[in-house]
């Protein structure tokens, strides 16, 4: 049923969201930027005064840790 998956895909992207707000400051803005905001690793080092490695470091950290937060949570299927 075409509703049962819109909620399901509702609260797969609440639950990310939630995730993603608890990730560190720097990381959290990296991740954004890059992944939602579709800015260039490039233009966010400039925008926020980060070498391009660190751009591409906060970023890996982030996708890490969202990685570990909810692969843990798909595999208990617990909604935190």
């Amino acid at each position: 049923d075409s509703t049962d998956e819109k909620n399901e895909q509702q609260a797969r992207s609440e639950l990310i969201a939630k995730h993603v707000s608890r990730l560190p400051e720097r990381q959290r803005e990296v991740l954004v930027f890059v992944t939602y905001e579709q800015m260039s690793p490039q233009d966010v080092a400039e925008l926020l005064g980060l070498t391009i490695q660190n751009v591409y470091s906060n970023l890996a950290a982030a996708r890490q840790q969202l990685r570990k937060t909810l692969g843990a949570l798909m595999k208990t299927g617990v909604d935190q």
